[in-house]
């Protein structure tokens, strides 16, 4: 919250993420509060995720009279392992397989 109204940047990894990238679709409101204020929401999805998605993301608000105010979360991507095996293998499920 803030007057002026504060200017919200993510970043991936100490990398800005911009507006353009596919990848990403960042959703940004402002209300103005009864005190005056305007409270601005800024929201970051990640549209298909996979495992170079992990790490940490920071969400960043700046604006001209006080100093930039920012939050991190560390984001770890899980996944089912892809196993390929060669000769003779029976596979049952994506988590158990057996190799002889």
């Amino acid at each position: 919250t803030g007057i002026p109204s504060p200017d919200i940047t993510w970043q991936f990894n100490m990398a800005d993420i911009t507006i353009d990238m596919t990848k990403y679709i960042v959703s940004t409101s402002s209300v103005v509060r009864s005190d005056k204020n305007n409270e601005v929401t800024s929201e970051l999805i990640v549209t298909t995720s996979d495992m170079t998605d992990a790490g940490m993301y920071t969400c960043q608000a700046n604006n001209s009279v006080l100093n930039t105010s920012m939050d991190s979360v560390e984001v770890v991507v899980q996944f089912i392992p892809n196993v390929t095996v060669s000769g003779s293998d029976t596979v049952t499920s994506p988590d158990t397989f057996q190799y002889t």
